[in-house]
């Protein structure tokens, strides 16, 4: 595993059920294989964009929003943008919402040994009762805060517990961990959450890494096998003689 970097998204794709190796190799290792972005995934960005100033190391930072046949802004654009304003007033002392942190950093790429990962920003915690505490902060957007952030001892936070022992490792400093949660729907809730990592999870992420990096060099000795499958093969661009290609029948009904 000398030529890349492990990162959890990788990890948790590698976990999938129906992976195939060979794809697997082409969008994490070899850079073949782009997956397309969702909607979901464009809001987010954009909202990054708006709060941070860009977006990961690497990634695509989206600068806008399709617009309407009119031209104007759509009422998710809109609303997105009425809460990055709003993230904003949360990190300005000068704001009544100010949450008591100051922003040192933004978009923090971090590796070691042979992990990767980008951390949305770290700040410092000002102030007497907790003088200079350093936290590291994962942004994000949803249209949705309760089914997307309503329960959050479903939610897997394998990469905040990921993010945390890397920036410990760069800094030789154990941060506190936050999440700040977005909701662009009508009712523009903010979610701030501290993620307290117990000893047990530590332990989960570092075993779901090591099942990852024994089975990716299982493979760089035995190659990278292809597993075809719809799931896969729908969306995949790599050459490969094993491909599944299902036939659809389309139903569509117009008035004329």
């Amino acid at each position: 595993m000398n030529n890349f970097w492990l990162s959890q998204s990788a990890v948790k794709d590698l976990e999938r059920d129906e992976v195939c190796p060979a794809k697997w190799r082409g969008t994490w290792v070899t850079g073949e294989v782009i997956s397309p972005s969702t909607e979901a995934m464009d809001n987010g960005s954009y909202g990054e964009y708006l709060c941070l100033g860009g977006g990961a190391p690497g990634r695509k930072t989206i600068t806008d929003l399709p617009r309407l046949k009119s031209g104007d802004k759509s009422v998710t654009q809109i609303r997105i943008e009425e809460q990055a304003a709003r993230f904003k007033e949360l990190f300005d002392p000068n704001h009544p919402d100010f949450l008591g942190f100051v922003i040192t950093n933004t978009q923090v790429e971090l590796k070691h040994n042979g992990r990767s990962g980008v951390i949305d920003f770290d700040a410092v915690r000002v102030g007497i009762l907790h003088p200079d505490e350093n936290w590291i902060w994962d942004l994000k957007f949803t249209g949705d805060m309760a089914r997307n952030w309503g329960d959050l001892y479903d939610k897997d936070f394998l990469q905040l517990a990921h993010y945390r022992d890397l920036y410990r490792d760069a800094y030789n400093i154990l941060p506190h961990v936050g999440i700040i949660v977005l909701d662009f729907s009508p009712k523009k809730q903010i979610k701030v959450i501290e993620l307290q990592i117990s000893e047990q999870r530590k332990q989960e992420k570092e075993e779901r890494f090591m099942a990852a990096e024994r089975v990716i060099t299982l493979y760089e000795e035995r190659g990278w096998t292809k597993s075809p499958s719809t799931v896969e093969c729908g969306t995949c661009p790599l050459e490969c003689d094993k491909r599944i290609v299902t036939g659809q029948v389309v139903f569509e009904e117009i008035k004329y």
